[in-house]
């Protein structure tokens, strides 16, 4: 008979180098679980109310079992026993299965050797970081395991699991136990904090602290400038010259403090100025001071790494904001900027007139603004002879000075003097009385039209009909030069013809025509052709040629223009023969003589491009044959079904037929085999 389960566990270290030490770990931190993977949290009681349980208690003495302990155990005090969940409500456990107890604990220092002890009357299976180490039957009670586990032990984090089989019920008088024992050795050399060296930085620049590595937990103090203060290496941005203090906790739980200090060097007292502001051409003067080297940045790409650079010729593309890096001996850097700007620049306009006839009398030039100063061939107030200046092109300036406040504007421009104003009308026509307004160009521009115009240039060989008209374009300048000059202009009747050569043209469903139309110009003379209905529409200056496939009756025209506005149209109708007429033999012989050998669908292959399924039924109505998506005139049914020939007799046919105008009809009737 199984008896019930007691679970005695005790786990010693013994922290052994210069001094010898004695760690004991409670046994009531194990987890219980009925799977190996957990999770292990089925709650585990130390048995209080069994009558006997003294064999197994503190002393390791007295009653059943004590013996063995005393014996093989004596180095591990404080053993108790311990039940699975859930908690006795007598002094036995009813229970079958299998449990697993696992125990996690941590080693601090160097392992130097590890021996495990375990004994029990259950069978039993022992894991030591997940590498089996042994197991026994449920006989060998009296057989302690001694096992070394010194090469499987971390000197970090480490897990036991003992999986206990086949669990029933039993007495309180027979217990059943499971005795273990762990001793660890280890060189438990104090944790070595390396000093941190201390850390010299630029304002607002970060840098990593490097405490030493290895330790269990890091509390950095104080938190400002610090991204964390519970990690070995934090970043600092310290704002000032700053002392940061970590304390170290080791994986054996000691505490040792370190520090460093993270020195704030000065950033140079940069500045930047200019001497503007400026206005086109002028020199601009940067300056910088505060470093010992210097980077400028600005508008239009501009870059230097002088202290004071110097930009040539100032133009309104340079004004803005320019920036200079200036850094220190330390190496330190701290950025300035200054604002280059523009004066403003004055609009100036000279008012005119620059074309003068010889016998204009003396006037005085104006501009805008008023109160500049003339050169060139004018005076200073701006009076000039043209008699004097004599005939030629001759040059004069406006300068214009608003004084402090603004730049001063120089303008140039060319002044002509002629004998007579010369005018010049261009030629044009003829039009035809169906053109739309022509506008007429003359030289100088801004003179006054005359004639059969709308006193701005524009001619209307509608509205003026057939004929000789005659056009006027005077021009004279504001100190009376002037000219006239006249063209005639013919309107005369079209001569443009288009034929297409027919009236009418028959043609049958699928078929397609070319349309060719024949003018009576050279086709550089022709502007446009036109061709409707608008779902065949095509426009270009020499489109005389198209190519159409109607699926009914239709009406084409084309509509033609020339270069000079005349038009010219013809009609031609296309008649489509759209019969939809499909021949099926009602008879045929599917004998190899070559004659009536198939039966199929006929039709005209234009109106026809494919027939979309042939079937054919035998007499009690079961399908025999089909064909889908063939030429008609071809292939078909050779009086087979399943490879065998039919008998003579009468079969019925259903045939679905697509035409040309993408329209199907559905044929059906009988056809007679003979042989």
């Amino acid at each position: 008979m199984k008896r019930t389960l007691l679970f005695s566990l005790g786990l010693l270290f013994h922290l052994a180098a210069a001094v010898g030490q004695v760690q004991i770990v409670s046994d009531t931190d194990w987890g219980l679980s009925q799977s190996q993977n957990g999770p292990f949290n089925l709650p585990v009681y130390e048995v209080t109310n069994c009558v006997n349980e003294a064999y197994i208690d503190a002393q390791c003495g007295g009653g059943y079992g004590s013996p063995m302990l005393d014996t093989h155990f004596t180095g591990c005090p404080g053993m108790k026993p311990i039940w699975v969940t859930p908690p006795p409500a007598d002094c036995y456990y009813s229970a079958t299965g299998d449990y697993w107890f696992q125990k996690n604990f941590s080693v601090c220092g160097q392992i130097l050797g590890a021996q495990l002890k375990i004994q029990g009357d259950q069978k039993f299976t022992l894991y030591v970081n997940g590498t089996l180490v042994g197991s026994t039957g449920d006989s060998d009670w009296n057989a302690v395991q001694t096992y070394d586990v010194a090469s499987l032990l971390m000197p970090t984090n480490n897990t036991i699991l003992v999986r206990v089989d086949n669990i029933n019920g039993g007495s309180c008088f027979n217990y059943a136990f499971l005795a273990f024992c762990l001793y660890i050795e280890v060189d438990a050399m104090p944790f070595v904090v390396t000093p941190m060296s201390d850390i010299s930085t630029c304002p607002g620049q970060a840098v990593s602290l490097q405490a030493s590595p290895g330790g269990s937990s890091y509390t950095w103090a104080p938190a400002l400038g610090l991204s964390a203060t519970n990690i070995a290496n934090p970043v600092a941005t310290p704002m000032a010259t700053t002392t940061y203090t970590v304390t170290i906790t080791d994986p054996c739980g000691m505490a040792q403090v370190d520090d460093v200090v993270v020195t704030v060097l000065p950033a140079p007292n940069a500045m930047a100025t200019n001497d503007g502001p400026f206005c086109p051409g002028e020199p601009v003067q940067l300056s910088a001071s505060g470093g010992s080297s210097y980077t400028w940045s600005g508008p239009s790409g501009f870059t230097s790494s002088q202290q004071n650079p110097l930009i040539a010729a100032f133009a309104t593309a340079l004004a803005g904001t320019y920036t200079v890096t200036a850094t220190s001996p330390n190496g330190c850097t701290r950025t300035a900027s200054t604002l280059v700007e523009s004066l403003p620049i004055p609009d100036v306009s000279i008012n005119g007139p620059l074309l003068l006839c010889l016998s204009t009398p003396g006037l005085q030039l104006t501009a805008a603004p008023a109160g500049g100063i003339w050169g060139g061939v004018a005076a200073p107030t701006g009076f000039i002879e043209p008699t004097t200046l004599g005939l030629g092109v001759h040059q004069l300036s406006y300068t214009y000075a608003p004084g402090a406040g603004g730049c001063t504007v120089v303008l140039s421009e060319e002044l002509e003097i002629v004998n007579e104003i010369e005018v010049s009308l261009e030629q044009a026509g003829p039009f035809c009385p169906t053109s739309p307004p022509q506008n007429l160009l003359a030289e100088p521009p801004g003179g006054t039209w005359g004639g059969a115009t709308n006193g701005l240039g524009a001619f209307d060989p509608v509205a003026l009909g057939l004929g000789f008209h005659t056009v006027s374009y005077a021009y004279t300048t504001a100190v009376g030069c002037s000219d006239v000059d006249s063209i005639t202009v013919e309107v005369r009747p079209s001569t443009l013809t288009v034929d297409l050569n027919a009236d009418e043209l028959t043609i049958i469903l699928g078929e397609t025509s070319v349309l060719d139309a024949v003018v009576n110009v050279p086709l550089a003379d022709l502007a446009h052709a036109l061709w409707l209905p608008l779902d065949t529409l095509l426009a270009c200056p020499a489109c005389l040629s198209l190519t159409v496939n109607p699926f009914q009756t239709t009406n084409y025209t084309i509509q033609v223009t020339d270069i000079y506005g005349c038009q010219a149209t013809d009609a031609l109708s296309i008649l489509v023969d759209n019969g939809k007429n499909v021949f099926v033999p009602n008879v045929f012989s599917p004998n190899d003589d070559g004659v009536n050998d198939a039966f199929t669908v006929f039709a005209d292959p234009i109106k026809v491009p494919f027939v979309g399924s042939l079937k054919v039924f035998g007499r009690w109505g079961e399908m025999i044959y089909e064909a889908k998506n063939f030429a008609p005139n071809q292939g078909g049914w050779d009086g087979t079904h399943r490879g065998e020939p039919v008998n003579m007799g009468t079969y019925t046919w259903l045939a679905e037929v697509s035409f040309a105008d993408n329209t199907s009809l559905l044929f059906s009737g009988s056809v007679t085999v003979i042989r």
